[in-house]
């Protein structure tokens, strides 16, 4: 017992601990048949994690796995935390049969307890009849005594190892959050961390726009690694209709991780099998949620069509989702406060050369620049109303070429700004491709905002911005 006492102490890995134990059993004390079995997280079956027969590996077949209390004298001892001794099995009921071990005639088997919980249960088994007897039964106790604490110790390890991990990204996360507030950099950074604290071989972040029903990918990292695909089903920047996308749409309406499992080509639990196109196997999704509101989604990939997420990873993986949640809206206020900041500078710069000066085409030329620079867009100009002729021409731009600037004259009603004028209201065209009323005097512009310039509920001119791009404009 000191020996087998010796052996098992330092042994703080679960797997290494029950091999070994089997192994000792069946060496030191010469069981033609030891098995240690452990009740399941529900306390309702005992699997069997290590067996060993006359030296060789168990083939346990359907004896793997027993209900507590209702298969086996395994089951019963679970249940009652009681040792049992079997002189002869043939009698007795609770006995259940092994088609590969025909000859068995009695058993003995003991709970491994700590603290009156039962974790599970160590058993032998012989050929002989009336094989085991008192003196036995008070080692197989005294080994049971001994392994319950060596599973124990080594449970706790493990978690303690566990938490220490999760604590260290958690920490790690949230300084790489405070010390930056460039989105892609943050965001990318807990890409990474997301992929390295559950050993997974890719992730993506994507970011929620609810009013047009859109996913956008905001990050992604990838595992640099020749087993890795290079890529996966998304695109950095490039948004998914959730219509098109039965991941983004199912965790956003269940608000609950999904696991998807795929080979290439075949269905998948969620969907279309796109995601495994590029070479993974497991996704693993999970909604990105501030408060009550859900604003994105995390996805992690792994190319193993085998690997499971256990409990603890995707408890760690939401609260490195909530820190990302929490980043995005800090990045999100910062950027909204420094545009308003940016913007209240522009408009007392403004607001002071437009007292200062009575240069009218200065002042224009003034506004234009201000504006352009203020909202960051690539084209900027003021049209102003010649009530005689009942036109709109430009009277300062910025970001427009010249020959544009020349040759525009609209009529009341004619063309983005002549509508807003002749309407007295603002009009955005998302895409000028779409719109048949646009004007094509500039091919760049996809994107258009054109406000009225009203005095006493008078237009006198319109204010046109643009940009290259469709549905640019917020």
């Amino acid at each position: 017992l000191i020996d087998f006492s010796r052996e098992i102490a330092a042994i703080l890995n679960p797997e290494m601990l029950v091999e070994q134990v089997v192994s000792l059993m069946s060496q030191s004390f010469g069981y033609e048949y030891a098995h240690l079995f452990l009740v399941d997280a529900a306390g309702q079956e005992v699997v069997l994690r290590e067996g060993l027969w006359r030296g060789q590996p168990a083939e346990p077949g359907d004896c793997r796995v027993l209900r507590v209390g209702e298969e086996g004298i395994v089951g019963w001892v679970a249940d009652r935390g009681e040792p049992a001794v079997v002189s002869d099995v043939v009698s007795d009921p609770r006995y259940k049969p092994h088609s590969a071990l025909p000859d068995v005639r009695s058993e003995m088997a003991v709970p491994l307890k700590v603290g009156g919980r039962v974790l599970g249960v160590l058993d032998v088994q012989s050929d002989h009849a009336d094989a085991f007897a008192e003196p036995d039964l008070f080692v197989l106790c005294a080994l049971a005594d001994l392994v319950a604490i060596a599973i124990e110790d080594a449970r706790l390890h493990v978690n303690m190892q566990r938490r220490l991990h999760e604590q260290t990204v958690l920490y790690e996360t949230s300084a790489a959050i405070s010390a930056n507030l460039d989105a892609d950099t943050v965001l990318r950074a807990i890409a990474a961390k997301l992929t390295e604290a559950v050993a997974a071989g890719a992730c993506v972040i994507g970011q929620c726009d609810l009013e047009d029903d859109m996913l956008i990918p905001v990050a992604e990292y990838i595992v640099p690694s020749s087993q890795n695909p290079s890529h996966t089903w998304r695109s950095v920047g490039q948004a998914m209709s959730l219509s098109d996308d039965p991941i983004a749409s199912h965790v956003l309406q269940t608000n609950r991780p999904a696991l998807m499992v795929g080979e290439r080509g075949e269905g998948t639990s969620v969907g279309s099998p796109s995601w495994a196109a590029p070479g993974w196997q497991t996704l693993l999704a999970l909604p990105l949620q501030l408060e009550s509101d859900i604003i994105g989604l995390i996805e992690l990939y792994d190319r193993r069509a085998s690997r499971q997420f256990s409990s603890e990873e995707v408890q760690l993986c939401q609260a490195l989702a909530h820190q990302a949640a929490l980043a995005m809206e800090r990045i999100r206020l910062f950027n909204e406060t420094r545009q308003r900041l940016s913007e209240v500078s522009a408009l007392y710069m403004l607001a002071n050369e437009i007292a200062t000066n009575f240069d009218l085409d200065e002042v224009l030329d003034a506004i234009v620049r201000t504006i352009r620079r203020a909202l960051g867009c690539r084209g900027c100009c003021i049209f102003l109303l010649d009530e005689a002729s009942q036109t709109l021409e430009i009277k300062a731009a910025a970001g427009l070429k010249p020959e544009w600037r020349r040759a525009v004259r609209l009529r009341l009603g004619e063309g983005i700004a002549g509508r807003a004028a002749f309407e007295a209201r603002a009009v955005y065209l998302t895409d000028t491709l779409r719109d048949p009323e646009y004007i094509f005097f500039d091919p760049e512009v996809r994107s258009l905002l054109a406000v009225p310039m009203q005095v006493k509920g008078r237009v006198i001119g319109v204010n046109n911005v643009d940009e290259q791009a469709p549905e640019a404009l917020p």
